[in-house]
């Protein structure tokens, strides 16, 4: 007898349309090959509570609260009821959030054309259900969340440097202990040939001078932190940093059973999704327009 099994990887969402839609897909291949369809449900909820029902509607009844949340849903239906002969047509739906989310769609029957369009059904809806956006595949997939961890790593790193530039004793490390003032007077007197030793001396006790005054400016490391160049410069890569890895790890699932309590739990999570992406929008802009502002300043 045919059998073929179909694996559906990526995080989904399957809430009461879908759900009903993907039942009445089933039912209708069963009626149309002139079958009585019977359908079975199997509910895992979290804390390992098993449920057993042939009723969507005790399915749909489930709070499926926080404590409690639905993380499996297998959808069997067969040409026979359990108290009569053993079925020889089955189609069945498992969608798996435990682990890894997976939909695992299984048709066996006599008629291998019917099997493969059965199939083919199954799989349209299910594919309904999947999350596509980025982060729902950075976040399901092991090498896209290494790349998002690089990609904050390398974004702070890159934050830290341009901080770390913008630093007057850095800046003066790089021209020699000179500030622009001081190169600014030195550039009529080296126009015309090499320093004479007085010039050179000169030159010298700006630098020492110079010396002295950022080491009186780097007497404590807190001293540098709450500079008020460096809060700008490294405020918003730290807030969008921050904003991107709890969007990553809070604001994705990668199994949602859209009923019960979760509706409110899932509508809570949009909110704070659109919310902190506005933020970080604005929170980029901030960045940008701050360093425009200190290189002005500076210039």
């Amino acid at each position: 007898m045919p059998r073929v099994r179909r694996i559906i990887q990526g995080p989904f969402l399957l809430d009461r349309p879908k759900l009903n839609r993907t039942l009445e897909t089933v039912e209708a291949k069963f009626k149309q090959a002139g079958m009585t369809p019977h359908l079975r449900f199997e509910v895992e909820l979290k804390g390992a509570t098993h449920l057993e029902t042939t009723s969507l509607e005790q399915v749909l009844a489930i709070d499926n609260t926080q404590k409690a949340r639905i993380e499996e849903l297998i959808i069997t239906c067969t040409d026979s009821a359990k108290s009569e002969k053993p079925a020889e047509t089955i189609a069945s739906i498992d969608f798996d959030g435990t682990a890894r989310a997976t939909i695992l769609a299984t048709v066996r029957a006599s008629s291998a054309p019917w099997v493969n369009e059965t199939l083919s059904a199954i799989e349209d809806q299910a594919e309904r259900t999947l999350q596509k956006s980025l982060f729902h595949r950075l976040r399901y997939n092991e090498i896209g969340s290494a790349l998002f961890a690089l990609v904050i790593l390398a974004g702070l790193l890159s934050g830290a440097f341009f901080a770390a530039s913008t630093l007057q004793p850095t800046k003066l490390t790089n021209r020699m202990w000179l500030s622009p003032q001081d190169l600014a007077q030195l550039e009529e007197k080296t126009s015309h040939g090499n320093l004479t030793a007085d010039q050179a001396t000169e030159v010298l006790s700006r630098q020492i001078r110079n010396v002295i005054q950022m080491e009186k400016q780097r007497t404590s490391i807190l001293v540098r932190l709450t500079n008020w160049k460096t809060i700008v410069a490294v405020a918003p890569f730290l807030l969008i940093a921050v904003a991107l890895i709890y969007l990553y790890l809070k604001c994705y699932p990668r199994a949602v059973f859209l009923w019960g309590d979760t509706e409110a739990w899932y509508s809570d999570i949009l909110r704070k999704r659109n919310f902190i992406w506005a933020s970080i929008i604005i929170a980029f802009a901030v960045s940008i327009f701050s360093n425009l502002f200190m290189l002005a300043f500076h210039t």
